[in-house]
């Protein structure tokens, strides 16, 4: 997976359904403390450098309430818009981090299409 090679807005659905499905996995008895601290980190990237919108928190806090859910990661993915998001080289590499290590664990819906 890439994210580099994506479109703006494809990078930011994409990190919304990885969010998402991290929230999913994190709620199971088979969760990993590496994939925790991954979760974290990109959490805490994402707040600290676009959290100041009100609407990015709540999108996040959102994914985590409803993991299963379509809209959440799609609502953060338009709030980060505007954000330059899709350009954080951080924020890119922590969302690839925490993708790859989703994958190794099976825990990526089947329709998330990766480059």
């Amino acid at each position: 997976m890439d994210l580099s090679a994506l479109s703006a807005p494809d990078t930011l659905k994409t990190i919304g359904l990885v969010l998402a499905a991290t929230a999913r996995f994190i709620g199971t008895a088979t969760a990993e403390k590496v994939v925790q601290d991954a979760y974290d980190r990109l959490k805490q990237r994402l707040l600290a450098a676009f959290g100041k919108e009100e609407d990015v928190r709540n999108a996040l806090h959102q994914i985590e309430r409803k993991p299963d859910s379509p809209h959440p990661p799609a609502m953060l993915a338009e709030e980060l818009q505007s954000t330059g998001a899709a350009k954080d080289q951080e924020l890119l590499r922590l969302a690839q981090t925490l993708a790859d290590l989703l994958k190794e664990r099976g825990q990526l819906p089947p329709t998330l299409q990766f480059i």
